[in-house]
């Protein structure tokens, strides 16, 4: 009985992602995608289907605690994870070219924000920010500081991101802060 209903589950959301594609909204508005990564747990996990909103950051910024999808290019060393695929990375397997990385980070600081780590802690403005959704500590070591000197300060038109499993994910601390025109949308909904 539970597999027949986990199947009728699952038939569903293939509908529902088929349905999207067809109508072009997955390409301009927003989309769904598969997360194959754990840099988020325990907010998400491994499987976890995403419902995101690509419209909303035309118009607004993204906000502190948004969790987002990020564009960005292959990382060096640490290794590569790629949380999904758009309809235009299908397309691009297709075609023959190169699909283009993803990630799934929270928003921890915007612009002008001053960001450093004490403690295993990760202080915002000089304040301690209370993160209940977190796993492990938040931390820098010479490893993974990047090019950033701590405190660093969030230029303008950019945003620091981490992920939720401080201590197993590749973010801002690895690759710097993210640049608005590289977050290219907002996670509204987990699982359909």
């Amino acid at each position: 009985m539970d597999y027949e209903i986990s199947l009728l589950k699952q038939i569903g959301k293939v509908i529902i992602l088929v349905a999207l594609w067809l109508l072009g909204i997955h390409t301009y508005i927003g989309s769904i995608i598969l997360v194959h990564q754990d840099s988020m747990n325990p907010t998400l996990h491994d499987g976890d289907y995403l419902l995101t909103n690509k419209f909303g950051y035309l118009i607004n910024s993204p906000k502190i605690g948004d969790i987002v999808i990020i564009l960005k290019e292959e990382p060096t060393g640490i290794g590569k994870f790629q949380i999904g695929k758009t309809l235009q990375d299908y397309i691009s397997n297709v075609q023959g070219t190169e699909s283009r990385a993803r990630y799934v980070k929270r928003v921890v600081a915007v612009a002008n924000d001053v960001v450093e780590f004490k403690e295993g802690y990760l202080y915002v403005n000089g304040e301690k920010v209370i993160e209940d959704y977190t796993q492990g500590q938040s931390y820098i070591t010479p490893e993974i500081y990047f090019e950033n000197e701590y405190p660093l300060i969030v230029p303008e038109g950019h945003v620091y991101v981490l992920g939720d499993n401080r201590e197993y994910s590749l973010d801002s601390r690895h690759f710097g802060t993210v640049p608005l025109s590289r977050v290219e949308a907002k996670v509204v909904s987990k699982q359909l």
